[in-house]
Order: structure tokens, then C-alpha cells, then sequence
């Protein structure tokens, strides 16, 4: 934790989110089987018998965050927001359609640059739903973690579920009808955690960061950017979170910051991405990773999409493949 972060949580008791009618399940198995290998789409969770949980922005902080909202806002997107798909692929998003994609994007540590994993993406028709299949790859090539992602209606709010082996982590969001249902899990004998969360109709989740900024880039075009509501799984909760135009761009390339959507977002860490100018792919990202080292601790990478890491479709085979193959408890070098 950086000293200014590790100030700001011992200064401020409180956090700037607080979800309501959170519920704690004592069960470990909880959603593991929302995506399970053998299925490529979320199952439909029913009604859960409780009433629809309010979450309220901006106001004093849960007890539940326990360090400092900047820290959660950028663990929760190095996975959401690594998406280098064009805005033609991701504007298709948007209906029963999709553009079928299979690409792969590069991480490395910030620091030294060390390969730390990689992470291999398959865009398809599930059925009439567009949905993302997503396996995360040890440096020597093993699969360490997969994530689905289904975009049942808004391209800024699609279901997903992300399962990690090494260490049994799970978190995920899904749509109930009494709105969204969000779950996490911290280790293979943790219980999972949930809670019920009434969303404004913007909020974003997940691989839905991408679709939002296509959908808003003439926006961003603007000094003050724009802001919105983003789901963190891991805390049961959303942060209200700006997108922000900043200088320091190749040309031909844009460049963003996000962060805290308050007079604290100057002070806590933030995430940086490149989008290509003219096809509005993302290039690169910056900021902490929500997939952790192998120690579990999170880490601070540089993600990159190179363009020619965008191949053609894969075929129903390939997919299945990739849905079924075992996870691998640990990387090795």
C-alpha cells in the first residue's frame, strides 16, 4: 500500500460507499457454479425472496471498506476495463448480436516489466446472447483462472462470474428480479458473501467498462470527462468513479485517468488507458490488477493489446475447449 493510501485509511474511518441489505451466506459453494465448464451461459438466478437492497453514493463510509476507496476502484476494473476490442465490436454488443472475436492481451509488471500473465478472449453468440469467454494464462502458458461474461441487456452492465484456481477466489454479478445480485468469495474455504443492490440504469460492470466508453467518448472529449456508478464485487457495493481525458498520448492515441469521483481521487490511486484514436481500441492499461500473484496479493501491472494480437473468430470447438480445460492450482515459471 502506497504511504498516502495507507494514510488516507487510517485517517478516514469510514468509506464512501455502504450497501444495504448486504447478506452474508455461510455456504463456500455459493455461486460456484454459476458458469459452470459445461454451460457457456449465467443461469437465470430466480427471485431470491428478499426485498431489493438501495445502495447509497456518497455518503459515510461501511465498516465493510476497510482501506481506502482507491484502492478497491482500481482493483476492480485491470479486469473489466482489458478488453482491446474495437468500437465496432463492442458498439455490436448492444442487442442480440456480436462480432465474433478471439484476441489476446499481454501483462507485465509495472515496475520491471516481467511477464506476470496473459489473458486470452473469445467473443461469441451464446444462443441469440452475445458473451465473453476469458481464460488468464501462467507465463509458461497454463490456465489459471476464467471468466464469463453474458450481456443480457445494457453493454455497460453484463452479467459475469470469474473464477481463479490458484487460490479459490470467485466474484461475480448477476440480475435478479429485484435487481443485482453480487457475490465474492476470498479463498476456496471462505464462505460466500452477497448482497442485493438496486443500480442506477448506468451503472457499469465489469467487461462493461469498455462499452461504456464507447459509448461515451464524444463525452470524454470534454476537460471534466464523466462520471458514473462502478460495481465492486469484492466489497458488496459500488464507487462513484470519474473517467477523466489526460495528456501524454503517441499520436493517433487517447489517453484517460480513472479515479474517485471526489476531492480524494488526487490522492488515491488511479488507473491510466490508451485507446487507439481512429478505432477506439484499448492499447493499454495501467493501474492494479484484480487478478493477484500467486501470493494473492494484488499487483500493479502494464496490459497491452497489440493489434496484431486480434485473430479471426474461433470455431464452437475451440470455444468448448477452452470452457472445459482444467485450471491450474499454480504457475510456474
Amino acid at each position: 500500500m502506497r504511504p498516502v493510501t495507507r494514510w488516507l485509511a487510517g485517517f478516514f474511518p469510514l468509506a464512501w460507499l455502504r450497501p444495504v441489505d448486504a447478506v452474508d451466506t455461510a455456504t463456500s459453494a455459493g455461486f460456484s457454479s454459476v458458469m459452470s465448464p459445461k454451460a457457456t451461459n449465467i443461469p437465470s438466478s430466480g427471485h431470491t425472496g428478499r426485498k431489493a437492497a438501495g445502495i447509497r453514493l456518497g455518503r459515510p463510509l461501511s465498516a465493510r471498506l476497510k482501506t481506502v476507496a482507491g484502492t478497491t476502484c482500481i482493483t476492480i476494473l485491470a479486469g473489466a476495463v482489458v478488453f482491446g476490442v474495437s468500437a465496432r465490436t463492442l458498439l455490436a454488443i448492444s442487442g442480440s448480436s456480436i462480432n465474433a472475436l478471439h484476441y489476446t492481451g499481454v501483462a507485465y509488471a509495472a515496475d520491471d516489466g516481467q511477464l506476470r500473465y496473459r489473458e486470452e478472449h473469445w467473443l461469441f453468440d451464446d444462443r441469440g446472447t452475445p458473451s465473453r469467454l476469458v481464460l488468464y494464462r501462467c507465463p509458461g502458458g497454463a490456465p489459471f483462472a476464467r471468466k464469463w461474461v453474458r450481456y443480457t441487456s445494457q453493454p455497460w452492465a453484463p452479467e459475469f462470474a470469474l473464477d481463479d484456481a490458484r487460490d479459490g477466489y470467485q466474484e461475480g454479478a448477476r440480475r435478479t428480479r429485484d435487481g443485482w445480485q453480487v457475490y465474492v468469495r476470498q479463498s476456496a474455504g471462505a464462505p460466500t458473501r452477497t448482497a442485493q443492490l438496486a443500480l442506477p440504469p448506468d451503472a457499469v460492470i465489469d467487461a462493461g467498462f469498455d462499452a461504456f466508453v464507447q459509448a461515451r467518448w464524444d463525452a470524454l472529449s470534454h476537460p471534466g470527462g464523466v462520471s458514473a456508478a462502478f460495481v465492486v464485487p469484492s466489497r458488496l457495493g459500488s464507487l462513484d468513479l470519474r473517467l477523466k481525458p489526460i495528456g501524454g498520448a503517441p499520436s493517433g492515441s487517447r489517453r484517460f485517468r480513472l479515479s474517485l469521483d471526489s476531492w480524494l481521487g488526487s490522492l488515491a490511486p488511479s488507473l491510466e488507458l490508451t485507446y487507439a484514436d481512429g478505432s477506439r481500441r484499448l492499447e493499454r492499461f495501467v493501474g492494479i490488477s484484480n487478478i493477484r500473484d500467486d501470493r494473492g496479493h494484488r499487483q500493479r501491472v502494464r496490459i497491452e493489446f497489440p493489434e496484431n494480437a486480434v485473430g479471426p473468430a474461433a470455431s464452437a470447438a475451440e470455444i468448448a475447449a477452452a470452457a472445459q480445460v482444467p485450471l491450474s492450482a499454480h504457475c510456474s515459471q
